[in-house]
């Protein structure tokens, strides 16, 4: 499923709230993706450098709120238009067993089921093998398409409940 804009993400489900950070990174990063924790970025002593290099014990979701106040902007605020400027702080929330994230406008061939088991890579999710950390929990649609004329206008998309869970292998 093509899609169009930058991930989404919802954190209503992640328990540990108090594991909430700013990274940085130097390239532009979509909500959704998972990252891990490196050191400090030079000069800062709250804001850490975010790595594409993770594991279970180093896991964490970029979920910076999508809508920022912005006097020169009054349109266009939706959160698949968001994305993290590269050298600019935003939020993680490091991850855990048992906590639980949607993921939406995802890049990917085909939907993910219930059950399925996902991987993060290369700035994609992809279905993957129970010795993941992420299990897919819920799917719901989201959009629709509808005919004007001989037309079709809007699109269908997904959005995948995602909990954490512990690899088994």
């Amino acid at each position: 499923m093509a899609r169009t804009g930058y991930m989404t993400v919802e954190t209503t489900n992640i328990r540990t709230i108090d594991t909430c950070f700013s990274f940085q990174y130097t390239e532009d990063i979509e909500n959704g993706t998972i990252v891990g924790k490196g050191e400090l970025v030079d000069g800062e002593d709250s804001i850490y450098l975010a790595t594409s290099d993770f594991d279970e014990d180093n896991m964490y979701l970029v979920a910076n709120p999508a809508w920022i106040y912005d006097v020169y902007t009054t349109a266009d605020l939706a959160e698949e238009k968001y994305i993290n400027k590269a050298n600019k702080a935003f939020r993680v929330y490091k991850l855990k067993k048992d906590d639980i994230f949607k993921i939406g406008n995802v890049d990917t061939d085909t939907a993910f089921e219930v059950g399925q088991y996902l991987t993060y890579a290369n700035g994609k999710w992809t279905a993957g093998s129970d010795a993941t950390n992420f299990k897919v929990t819920g799917v719901e649609q989201v959009g629709y398409a509808f005919p004007i004329t001989t037309t079709t206008v809007g699109t269908v998309g997904y959005k995948y409940t995602v909990e954490v869970v512990e690899k088994t292998a």
